[in-house]
Protein backbone atom coordinates (compact mmCIF):
# COMPACT_ATOMS: atom_id res chain seq x y z
CA UNK A 1 0.00 0.00 0.00
CA UNK A 2 2.80 2.42 0.91
CA UNK A 3 4.66 1.65 -2.31
CA UNK A 4 1.51 2.30 -4.32
CA UNK A 5 1.01 5.67 -2.60
CA UNK A 6 4.65 6.61 -3.19
CA UNK A 7 4.38 5.62 -6.85
CA UNK A 8 1.21 7.70 -7.25
CA UNK A 9 2.93 10.66 -5.64
CA UNK A 10 5.88 10.36 -8.04
CA UNK A 11 3.51 10.18 -11.01
CA UNK A 12 1.67 13.28 -9.79
CA UNK A 13 4.92 15.16 -9.25
CA UNK A 14 6.14 14.19 -12.73
CA UNK A 15 2.86 15.41 -14.21
CA UNK A 16 3.19 18.67 -12.32
CA UNK A 17 6.73 19.19 -13.55
CA UNK A 18 5.67 18.53 -17.15
CA UNK A 19 2.78 20.99 -16.83
CA UNK A 20 4.96 23.60 -15.13
CA UNK A 21 7.52 23.35 -17.93
CA UNK A 22 4.85 23.71 -20.61
CA UNK A 23 2.90 26.70 -19.30
CA UNK A 24 3.40 30.33 -18.40
CA UNK A 25 0.85 30.05 -15.58
CA UNK A 26 2.00 30.45 -11.97
CA UNK A 27 1.66 27.02 -10.36
CA UNK A 28 2.59 25.14 -7.22
CA UNK A 29 2.32 21.55 -5.98
CA UNK A 30 1.24 20.89 -2.40
CA UNK A 31 1.11 18.17 0.20
CA UNK A 32 -2.28 16.95 1.40
CA UNK A 33 -2.32 19.67 4.08
CA UNK A 34 -1.79 22.40 1.50
CA UNK A 35 1.87 23.14 2.18
CA UNK A 36 3.79 23.95 -0.98
CA UNK A 37 6.47 21.45 -1.93
CA UNK A 38 7.31 22.58 -5.42
CA UNK A 39 6.59 25.54 -7.68
CA UNK A 40 6.85 26.46 -11.30
CA UNK A 41 9.82 28.45 -12.64
CA UNK A 42 7.31 31.08 -13.76
CA UNK A 43 6.30 31.67 -10.12
CA UNK A 44 9.88 32.46 -9.13
CA UNK A 45 10.47 34.61 -12.22
CA UNK A 46 7.30 36.62 -11.60
CA UNK A 47 7.67 37.08 -7.83
CA UNK A 48 11.45 36.71 -7.37
CA UNK A 49 10.56 34.63 -4.32
CA UNK A 50 13.21 32.08 -3.43
CA UNK A 51 11.93 28.51 -3.40
CA UNK A 52 12.88 28.07 0.27
CA UNK A 53 10.60 31.01 1.20
CA UNK A 54 7.71 29.56 -0.79
CA UNK A 55 7.63 26.27 1.12
CA UNK A 56 4.75 25.75 3.50
CA UNK A 57 2.51 28.79 3.25
CA UNK A 58 5.15 31.31 2.20
CA UNK A 59 3.29 31.87 -1.06
CA UNK A 60 0.58 33.79 0.84
CA UNK A 61 2.90 36.79 1.15
CA UNK A 62 2.65 37.22 -2.62
CA UNK A 63 -1.14 37.14 -2.87
CA UNK A 64 -2.47 40.69 -3.32
CA UNK A 65 -3.53 42.01 0.11
CA UNK A 66 -7.11 42.60 -1.09
CA UNK A 67 -7.40 38.95 -2.19
CA UNK A 68 -5.40 37.23 0.54
CA UNK A 69 -8.02 36.66 3.26
CA UNK A 70 -10.68 35.29 0.91
CA UNK A 71 -8.18 33.15 -0.98
CA UNK A 72 -6.70 31.73 2.23
CA UNK A 73 -10.14 30.89 3.65
CA UNK A 74 -11.13 29.14 0.42
CA UNK A 75 -7.80 27.29 0.44
CA UNK A 76 -8.35 26.07 4.02
CA UNK A 77 -11.87 24.82 3.21
CA UNK A 78 -10.66 22.94 0.14
CA UNK A 79 -7.83 21.31 2.08
CA UNK A 80 -10.19 20.32 4.92
CA UNK A 81 -12.53 18.67 2.41
CA UNK A 82 -9.59 17.07 0.56
CA UNK A 83 -10.77 18.51 -2.75
CA UNK A 84 -8.85 19.57 -5.81
CA UNK A 85 -8.79 23.31 -6.36
CA UNK A 86 -7.95 25.64 -9.18
CA UNK A 87 -8.40 29.31 -8.45
CA UNK A 88 -7.40 32.76 -9.50
CA UNK A 89 -6.15 35.71 -7.52
CA UNK A 90 -3.83 38.64 -8.02
CA UNK A 91 -0.14 37.97 -7.36
CA UNK A 92 2.40 40.62 -6.42
CA UNK A 93 5.07 40.96 -9.10
CA UNK A 94 8.77 41.27 -8.29
CA UNK A 95 9.57 44.83 -7.27
CA UNK A 96 5.90 45.79 -6.74
CA UNK A 97 4.14 46.23 -3.42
Amino acid sequence: MLQQAQRKRRVNRDRFRALAAATTDLLWFTTADGSVEEDSPTWRAFTAQEQANLKGRGWLAYIHPDDRECFEETWKKVIAKEQAYAGECRIRRCGKS
